[in-house]
């Protein structure tokens, strides 16, 4: 998949757990959400790869959450704008469980997304908490 494609898969993903978020039914998440884009030719390869990033949320969303409160010094992750936790649960997920993303791909794209998607300071936000485990991963794997 080129950049745009795998950009469109991602935030399918986020729609989908977004909407997860709100109803808690996870049956057939990806029947529920509907793309706009048909400008690509291969919507099974994104619809594919957004359920794979959505499962792989799905399977680690507590321990994610607990990574991100260990960042997110003063910051209850409750108090966490919704779509902000999730854009960020989302690029951990691709962070850590996709090898063949690059960390900082996926942390420029959730910062790009939350431009769209969030409020102003967001991207800020979410760049700071995971460029922050980004750097604590590299390192732990360096050592």
């Amino acid at each position: 998949m080129n950049r745009q494609e795998k950009r469109c898969a991602r935030i399918y993903a986020l729609k989908m757990v977004y909407a997860h978020s709100m109803t808690m039914d996870a049956a057939d998440l990806h029947k529920k959400i509907r793309i706009d884009d048909d400008e690509f030719e291969d919507m099974d390869q994104i619809i594919g790869y957004a359920k794979d990033l959505v499962d792989m949320y799905m399977k680690n969303t507590e321990k994610l959450d607990k990574l991100i409160s260990t960042r997110s010094s003063n910051w209850d992750i409750a108090r966490m704008a919704l779509i902000d936790r999730l854009i960020i649960k989302l690029a951990l997920s691709e962070i850590f469980y996709f090898d063949e993303v690059p960390g900082k791909v996926s942390i420029v794209e959730a910062v790009e997304i939350s431009k769209e998607y969030s409020t102003e300071d967001s991207s800020r936000f979410i760049n700071g908490i995971l460029d922050s485990i980004y750097n604590d991963k590299k390192l732990k794997q360096t050592i």
